[in-house]
């Protein structure tokens, strides 16, 4: 069952992706991404409340204590922050085919930027700031 919601919330937000790439400017575009978002979003509440590992903030000050939580985690906990990942990744996806639009960005500088972002989070949002700064036609 957790191979099937894992790979049902990977599918989840695969629509969204393809219109912020192809078509962000439809009518549908911002539904589907938040409905992939949103599905992310609810597998992940039940991910988490079904997880059975101990957290204390000092898990979260240091690396080790990241390192520690994880080692020690069972699948509900990793899936969780696979989880994190889709739905947050595809948030910036939005801000920034949203940003590209609005400002002029060719969607062909964005669809790459896109990609990175899905695959790599920040390498992707950096990406698509560096290309802001030399395509954008409508910033002063």
């Amino acid at each position: 069952a957790m191979e099937h919601a894992f790979s049902f919330c990977n599918a989840a937000v695969m629509p969204g992706w393809i219109c912020l790439a192809a078509a962000p400017t439809w009518r549908h575009t911002r539904k589907l991404v938040f409905g992939g978002v949103c599905v992310n979003a609810v597998f992940y509440v039940v991910m988490f409340a079904t997880t059975k590992f101990e957290m204390s903030v000092a898990s979260l000050s240091s690396l080790q204590g990241i390192r520690e939580l994880f080692q020690g985690a069972d699948a509900p906990l990793h899936m969780a922050a696979w989880l994190h990942y889709l739905a947050f990744d595809l948030l910036v996806g939005l801000l920034e085919a949203e940003d590209g639009v609005k400002n002029g960005v060719p969607r062909a500088v964005v669809a790459p930027c896109l990609g990175l972002t899905l695959m790599a989070g920040p390498v992707g949002a950096l990406s698509y700031g560096i290309a802001r700064q030399l395509f954008a036609s409508k910033i002063k």
